[in-house]
């Protein structure tokens, strides 16, 4: 859940600042209430396949080694694929390459910055975990 949380907001908060940032370009619509709560809509689907993706993977992890490369193309896909398709639907765009163009620079440096921020998270509470069993080892 908190993993869920944590990508839905940095994803969310980052596209709402480069949307804002590009209004009155092709890149960007008109921003009001229902585009925002579109918007909305994109990043917590995103994150509801991102989180279910990580729990496959951790299920068949077992069976094949998982490939950095591989994992990181395969949430960009996830990532494209939502917001192509719902912003087809929200009729944010229309179904063509030029949608798809356009659509890359949001959804690249949301990527970015949402799985830097998911990596940050993740090596702090490492960190601590590791601190906890440190202390405990010292204990005995």
């Amino acid at each position: 859940m908190k993993k869920l949380i944590t990508i839905c907001s940095t994803s969310f908060t980052v596209v709402m600042l480069l949307t804002t940032l590009l209004v009155g370009t092709d890149m960007s619509p008109n921003i009001n209430r229902l585009i925002i709560l579109q918007l909305f809509l994109m990043s917590l689907t995103i994150s509801i396949l991102l989180v279910l993706l990580d729990k496959l993977e951790d299920k068949i992890g077992e069976y094949y080694e998982s490939n950095l490369i591989r994992g990181i193309l395969s949430r960009i896909i996830i990532c494209y694929f939502v917001v192509f398709f719902e912003g087809i639907y929200f009729k944010m765009f229309d179904f063509s390459l030029h949608s798809l163009l356009s659509i890359s620079p949001i959804v690249l440096i949301a990527f970015i910055v949402t799985y830097i921020v998911s990596y940050m998270i993740c090596y702090k509470e490492t960190e601590e975990i590791n601190e906890v069993i440190k202390r405990k080892k010292d204990i005995k």
